[in-house]
């Protein structure tokens, strides 16, 4: 079973890093999901949780 491991720098300037465990090759790395609301900006939970789990589901098939 491929066994990745994930990881999340948070905060609005932050990134999700998903990594291959066996190998340590990088897979993946992009900006932390945000948007703009009321002149500030918020980390978009829902984009986030989907990036990583289509990302992860990717990499096992």
């Amino acid at each position: 079973m491929k066994k990745i491991i994930i990881g999340i720098d948070p905060g609005l300037t932050g990134g999700i890093a998903i990594l291959d465990s066996g190998t340590m090759e990088l897979i993946t790395v992009v900006d932390m999901p945000i948007v703009p609301e009321g002149g500030k900006k918020k980390v978009i939970p829902i984009s986030f949780s989907k990036y990583v789990t289509n990302s992860a589901i990717a990499f096992i098939l």
